[in-house]
């Protein structure tokens, strides 16, 4: 059977990216053939069939996709579309992120946001998919507060219609079975930092919605100075945090499994985050992890436990999460904890969860 798979976009770290190539793999694996539906922006090499669409705006690629869905059997997307066989809300619902980022601009931007071609264009792809089950019969969620979201903005979608499946990680080379010292100790000597010393590590583009601002105001009232601030990825670095002690901006890395080896802890205290792959990522390699309730990792995990959840902007409560975390850095019990607690949610698991869903009657 051909499945095909639907991305408008592209980038080498994008998360959606990373799901749809594994999702790619275990379709082969199982038997069928996967068939690839982008834009020109899409430059992986695949050993699949790819069919280029119109990338030009969000309903030109819709409606591309609409006159050659047909050399496929089942459609599986990850974009705004007119209509699929299974949405899966990667992206979070478009009206809700709106909402959010009006706490993060001035009105005048969020206004004339309004009058956006793009983001009208946007919300009436969703719509049609997410509210309309003949155009669209499952609709797959990675939390329950993506679920929730849907609930309130699409009420015409049936709770029924709505399948939570997590996100899904697996590590090259299991963590726990390398020799993590020698790593650590590589990574830290290429950054020029004491392997003693605490880091704190940030991966992340998009830095406003991210929440890099709020981590770093947190990480320079710290209670201790004894820490790293690493930050890996794509942004505006301000004039003023680069004369700040002990944080380190590095740019896109491609290599981020070595970071996370070389990491005490993890902060993403994001806006707003479906579920954040980057700090399942982190987890699955022993790192405690500081996030927000907007993140829908945080429901996979104990609060003080695996690491530390906190309100979206919240400096005060982030701070607080460092100098927990900081403090008991290297502990070996929390290492383990924090795997064993991420274990379940493999690439796997999240493949036959979603192709059983796909081809299912």
């Amino acid at each position: 059977m051909k499945i095909g798979l639907v991305r408008r976009g592209y980038s080498a770290s994008g998360g959606a990216e990373k799901f749809l190539r594994r999702f790619a793999d275990g379709v082969k694996l199982r038997g069928h053939e996967p068939v690839f539906f982008v834009d020109d922006s899409w430059t992986a090499k695949e050993d699949a069939e790819v069919i280029r669409l119109d990338g030009g705006s969000p309903r030109s690629f819709a409606d591309d996709l609409e006159k050659k869905r047909g050399a496929c059997d089942r459609l599986l997307s990850l974009e705004r579309v007119w209509s699929c066989d299974v949405y899966r809300v990667g992206d979070g619902v478009h009206r809700s992120w709106l909402e959010r980022r009006k706490a993060m601009e001035p009105t005048w931007k969020s206004w004339t946001r309004g009058f956006s071609g793009k983001h009208r264009a946007m919300m009436e792809l969703e719509a049609s998919v997410v509210s309309d089950s003949s155009r669209c019969a499952k609709v797959v969620v990675n939390s329950r507060m993506v679920a929730d979201e849907i609930a309130a903005y699409y009420p015409d979608r049936r709770s029924g219609e709505v399948e939570l499946i997590y996100n899904g990680y697996d590590p090259v080379v299991l963590p726990e079975e390398m020799d993590r010292a020698l790593v650590r100790a590589e990574v830290r000597r290429e950054l020029g930092l004491p392997d003693g010393l605490p880091l704190v590590l940030f991966v992340g583009s998009g830095w406003q919605c991210k929440g890099l601002r709020p981590l770093i105001d947190a990480f320079s009232k710290m209670t201790e100075k004894n820490a790293e601030l690493v930050v890996a990825g794509k942004g505006r670095v301000e004039s003023h945090w680069r004369d700040m002690e002990n944080v380190k901006f590095l740019g896109s890395m491609s290599d981020i499994p070595r970071l996370l080896m070389a990491a005490d802890v993890f902060a993403l205290p994001t806006f707003y985050d479906p579920f954040s792959n980057a700090t399942l990522e982190a987890a699955r390699h022993g790192l405690p992890v500081i996030t927000t309730t907007s993140n829908g990792f945080h429901e996979v995990m104990e609060d003080r436990v695996h690491g530390s959840v906190v309100k979206a902007g919240d400096v005060d409560a982030i701070r607080a999460g460092l100098d927990l975390w900081i403090s008991s850095a290297g502990s070996q019990e929390i290492f383990q904890r924090c795997i064993e607690n991420a274990r379940p949610y493999s690439v796997a698991r999240n493949v036959d969860a979603t192709l059983e869903l796909l081809l299912g009657d």
